[in-house]
């Protein structure tokens, strides 16, 4: 064995015997002090932002009807009617127009059974004969209580009765005063009682005003018209 050789067996052997306790034994830090880390630590992950409360979907309020006004209202000792009851001209026909009308007045009479007697009234305005416009005003006060009677008002509760121009609501002057005077009026001439649905049944109540009727002459409210 050359030198050389054995050498390189001395360094082996050296080797081996500084690894063996290695081999056989764990390796522990003796150094007991905390690590301390140096530099900025890294910015916390922002967390998502929350996301805004969607508003809530609001469909606008519909907007109230107003009521629709009645035509034809019993008020005190009469029926007024807001609207006109409409004839042929120069004639006491009534025109099919005011047929709706005429049935909401046999509804309203049906309806209230305190109204014992009707008088239908009939006016007009100057113009012309007087005695043509008195007959005129009868006819068509007395077609109107026809028109009641064959829609099932009682004969024994209506009748009818004509005053041609002799008490105007305006002056015949003019086409508005003359529009006001020509008319048909609904006067409650007699009022019974009224029996109510609870209570003592031979107890009753009037519930329209007693009647009260100008003088022949004077003005009066307008309940109605004609043409």
């Amino acid at each position: 064995m050359s030198c050389k050789q054995a050498f390189w067996i001395g360094i082996g052997t050296l080797l081996a015997a500084a690894l063996a306790p290695a081999c056989t034994h764990s390796l522990a830090f003796s150094d007991t002090s905390p690590i301390v880390i140096t530099g900025t630590p890294p910015a916390p992950i922002a967390a998502p932002p929350a996301a805004a409360p969607q508003p809530k979907l609001t469909l606008p309020a519909s907007p109230a009807l107003p009521a629709e006004p009645k035509r034809v209202e019993v008020q005190q000792n009469q029926i007024v009617i807001h609207d006109k009851i409409q004839f042929e001209l120069n004639k006491a026909t009534i025109k099919p127009a005011s047929y709706d009308l005429l049935d909401e007045i046999v509804t309203v009479v049906q309806n209230t059974p305190q109204i014992a007697h009707l008088s239908i009234e009939g006016h007009t305005d100057s113009t012309g004969n007087p005695a043509h416009n008195q007959r005129l005003s009868e006819q068509r006060a007395a077609a109107v209580q026809d028109y009641l009677v064959q829609h099932g008002i009682s004969t024994d509760r209506v009748s009818s009765k004509g005053w041609g121009p002799n008490r105007p609501l305006a002056d015949n002057a003019t086409d508005a005063g003359r529009e006001l005077n020509r008319r048909v009026e609904l006067v409650i001439l007699e009022q019974g009682p009224i029996v109510p649905t609870t209570g003592d049944p031979a107890r009753t109540e009037p519930r329209l005003a007693p009647e009260t009727r100008p003088a022949e002459g004077t003005e009066q409210a307008p309940s109605g018209g004609v043409l």
